[in-house]
Formats: structure tokens, sequence, C-alpha cells
């Protein structure tokens, strides 16, 4: 693939802050992570507390305390290391993919049950093949939603395409530190054997939820260090 031009993206204005809240955004993981939670029940959240100590561990070099057993003390205290590692919310990356791979053989399985099950009343819908999507409204509301509970990324650019796909431009990704570990480790693959980007996921989703319509993503470039990734309908 040809080397893409970063220079075709409209950027947005820069966030007013360097990093996410961590507080906010390892809640916002976190709160995705409890419906697999309800689903595998304290097996899987047990592994998963184990993986994000693991990685916490490495990046502060220090062993976490013990006694932690629950999601609510997990965050609780990857807020509280902040002062030895900026990006504490790459623990949880990190423990979800491991755990998924552990669990289901490859990540996203649990994930991608969920959404064929939703996918089949959106088809219900009516509507469904009146797809007059707005791209530059919805990621304007994407930007400010996100900007308003502090967890969007200080960079962010996007570039609709001839085929109604859009790419968006992360030039400064707060997930690249797990992303990198768990690409190197060959396990950053959806069921498909697609590469994973969990941020592009969640766009889809947000996608998903104004418009109605399923989204899918594709990666074009990843940790070089930024990534670009291709979000679509289906």
């Amino acid at each position: 693939m040809a080397e893409i031009d970063l220079s075709e993206f409209k950027m947005f204005e820069d966030a007013p802050y360097e990093l996410p809240e961590p507080k906010a955004l390892i809640g916002v993981i976190l709160g995705g992570l409890k419906e697999e939670e309800k689903i595998y029940g304290p097996v899987f959240t047990s592994r998963f507390i184990k993986y994000a100590q693991e990685f916490i561990a490495q990046k502060t070099g220090e062993t976490p305390p013990e006694g932690i057993s629950s999601l609510e003390q997990l965050a609780e205290y990857l807020e509280s290391t902040t002062d030895k590692y900026a990006y504490p919310w790459c623990a949880l990356i990190y423990a979800h993919v491991l755990s998924e791979v552990e669990f289901h053989g490859h990540t996203g399985a649990a994930t991608k049950l969920l959404e064929i099950g939703a996918s089949k009343v959106v088809e219900k819908n009516p509507s469904f093949e009146q797809r007059d999507v707005d791209v530059d409204e919805i990621m304007v509301k994407l930007r400010e939603t996100t900007l308003a509970i502090k967890v969007s990324p200080k960079k962010l650019g996007y570039k609709k395409n001839q085929d109604d796909s859009f790419d968006i431009l992360w030039p400064e990704c707060y997930y690249l530190d797990a992303c990198r570990i768990l690409d190197e480790r060959g396990v950053l693959k959806r069921p498909d054997g697609r590469p994973r980007c969990g941020i592009t996921a969640f766009v889809c989703q947000f996608f998903k939820m104004v418009t109605g319509y399923e989204w899918d993503y594709d990666s074009l470039e990843a940790h070089k260090p930024h990534c670009v990734t291709r979000c679509y309908m289906i």
C-alpha cells in the first residue's frame, strides 16, 4: 500500500489538554468491559485484573498492592499511578486483548457476538437502505462529545472518500503503548484476522448509535507513530 498523504486530512482544533482525564477514560473503558463481566463472570474479571497489573508493573517498576479483586479497585489503583506512568489506561487495553485471547482464542469474539445481535435490529428498520449520512456533522458531534468528558485525543483529523467511507487520522493515539506490545506478540487481531483498533471500534459504535446503521473499520497505517483507520457502513 502506498504511503498515505496526511495533508489531505481535515484537522480539528487541538484539544485544550495534552492527555485525556485518566479517571474519565478509565471509567469509559471499564464501563464497556462490564458487559463481558456479566457474560463470563468472575473468572474473566480475575484474569483481566491479573493482566492489567502485569502491564502497569512493567511500566511503573513497582508491584501493585495485594487485594485488588474488582474493576473498581483496579480503576482506583491505576488512577493513582499517573505520576509514574502517564498512560495507565493502556493497562486496560492490554488486559482486555489478552483476556479475550485466553477465553476465545482471538480478540473481539464476545464483542462480535453482541454486534451480530444488534445488527439484526438495524436490518429490520424500514429506512435501512436510505443511507443519507452527514459524516462532517457526526465527526463534529463525536469530537464535541468526547472533549466534553475529556477522553478525546489532543489531535484528530479525518477525510471523506468517494465511496462514502471516511478515514481517521490519529496523530498521537493514547493507546499506542499497549497496541505496540500486543502487535509484537501477534495478538492484536480480530476474529477474521484483520488488525484491531479499540478506539476506532468505539467510533464505529458511536456512528451506529447516531445513524442506526452498522459500521466496520480497517487499519490502513499503524504505529508510525500515527495511525490511520477507515470506517464504512456495512
